[in-house]
């Protein structure tokens, strides 16, 4: 890439991106869906204003026609993004699009790491939990809510009982997750092993979480040394690297065999932890 300079004909090659304000010119454009040639760093809809992004997600006219109110449609509260917001079209617009900073935001961007959530405060949920108690207290009345009512609000989803709900469930999971997910090894950043060729969970260490998926065939072993590698643990002759999976509706632990293959000892989505404890001697 470079800058053009219009008035010199030798420098007449390649095209200019089509934001006004970017000088820059590409000898292999991208072309976007709205037929305008970007830069690399203009290419997607979100920067560059994209028309034929817009007019996808929702004709304009119709906007304003949406509803006997003719109020507009929530957008997405990302800066800069324009998309309705992913309940926008539903009988409860207002529902929030994240379960974790309560924000309404678009298709692209309810996952948290795609508009730099920041989780309710501890005092934003007492705020919340307030509210819900005098609002309880107006429409039912009592002194006081009940002490069920008064208890933390718990965010853990229950898993559906119902094995057809819960085959749906896991697969809506399973899609989540794989978007999120990073490579647990390197090098397979620049392959593409099909989805069913993938092992799909999320790894704790110490207090952090993060999803990755492996290939089917790696084993357990291989994981943790992969996983040790990602989440940058200190090797030392005195502790061992252990992994376990997690039941959520127990709250208990499996130790993994190093010698299996990790696909053959838990599935999609299952729960991970990584852990480093004393060698036997």
């Amino acid at each position: 890439m470079s800058d053009r300079d219009s008035s010199n004909p030798i420098l007449q090659i390649g095209v200019q991106c089509a934001v006004p304000t970017c000088s820059v010119v590409d000898f292999l454009p991208f072309t976007c869906k709205c037929k305008q040639a970007y830069c690399r760093d203009h290419i997607f809809a979100d920067n560059h204003s994209c028309t034929a992004a817009v007019n996808a997600v929702v004709d304009a006219s119709a906007v304003e026609a949406a509803g006997s109110s003719g109020a507009p449609l929530h957008r997405c509260a990302l800066e800069g993004c324009r998309k309705p917001t992913l309940y926008a079209f539903t009988t409860d617009p207002q529902r929030e699009s994240c379960d974790q900073c309560r924000g309404l935001f678009c298709v692209d961007h309810r996952y948290p790491d795609t508009h730099n959530c920041t989780p309710d405060s501890a005092e934003t949920l007492e705020k919340a939990e307030s509210a819900a108690r005098a609002l309880l207290k107006k429409n039912f009345g009592g002194s006081e809510a009940s002490s069920a009512t008064r208890q933390k609000v718990t965010r853990t989803k229950k898993l559906p009982t119902d094995p057809v709900k819960l085959a749906q469930y896991k697969k809506v999971e399973l899609m989540k997750l794989r978007h999120r997910a990073a490579p647990a090894d390197g090098k397979d950043k620049g392959t593409s092993p099909p989805p069913d060729q993938r092992l799909t969970v999320t790894v704790s260490f110490e207090q952090e979480e993060k999803p990755f998926w492996f290939r089917k065939t790696v084993i357990a072993g291989r994981a943790i040394d992969l996983l040790s590698s990602q989440f940058r643990t200190n090797p030392s002759s005195s502790m061992v690297a252990k992994l376990y999976s997690l039941d959520i509706s127990t709250d208990s632990r499996t130790l993994l065999r190093n010698d299996v293959e990790l696909s053959k000892q838990v599935e999609d989505t299952s729960k991970l932890i990584l852990t480093q404890e004393e060698a036997e001697k």
